[in-house]
């Protein structure tokens, strides 16, 4: 339903790990037979399943360089989002809608 890029790579000027984090918002991420097989086809496998945060599900690719993580599209927003400097001191949004995982 939707895909986005979060972390610390999608916030310019701020110093990341060389892994892209990507949100992956499905209909209902519980329903694994829906999507598994597709990320499967594209290169990347299951490594995280927890269905007690929000039924989130994380999958990696062999490269290392990419965390897809997975949630519903149902999911509250803990936060509306991350902001960063704009460059001239002033901070500006960052789109996300990632749970906030202290609340696991």
């Amino acid at each position: 339903m939707r895909i986005e890029h979060v972390g610390s790579t999608s916030v310019p000027g701020l110093p990341a790990k060389p892994i892209v984090d990507i949100l992956l918002v499905v209909a209902d991420s519980a329903k694994e037979t829906e999507y598994v097989t597709a990320l499967e086809g594209a290169g990347y496998k299951l490594r995280v399943r927890e269905p007690g945060w929000y039924e989130h599900r994380m999958f990696k690719r062999p490269e290392n360089d990419v965390n897809l993580h997975v949630f519903s599209v149902a999911v509250p927003k803990s936060h509306e989002c991350w902001s960063s400097e704009d460059g001239y001191g002033q901070t500006k949004p960052i789109a996300s809608c990632m749970p906030d995982p202290s609340e696991r």
